[in-house]
């Protein structure tokens, strides 16, 4: 059993074998372009939304916009609820530990 490679020519497929000296030119210059339209997109590093959480100046974690909410303005106000938090840490309900049944009893 023989197997034909083919390929495209103008409007017709060909066997690899009868590819003319016009059909390898036209694959060529196709194949040049390409290259060219690629190696002419700049290489730019792939743009980070993301905005970086400080506290005291240091960076703790990073996030990045949520729907119609840029990071920029998720970070300040996460900023700013953690310096109010700091500023009065009473503020933060010691933790209780429950039992998983009276939780569920409890609802």
């Amino acid at each position: 059993m023989t197997t034909t490679r083919h390929v495209l020519g103008g409007d017709r497929i060909k066997p690899a074998s009868t590819i003319t000296h016009d059909d390898r030119r036209r694959l060529c210059t196709v194949l040049l372009l390409l290259v060219a339209t690629v190696a002419s997109v700049p290489l730019a590093p792939a743009q980070d939304e993301r905005e970086t959480v400080r506290v005291d100046g240091r960076a703790v974690f990073r996030l990045g916009p949520v729907g119609d909410r840029e990071a920029t303005v998720r970070v300040r106000r996460i900023e700013q609820r953690l310096a109010t938090l700091l500023d009065n840490p009473q503020a933060i309900a010691p933790a209780r530990v429950e039992r998983l049944a009276q939780m569920i009893l409890n609802g």
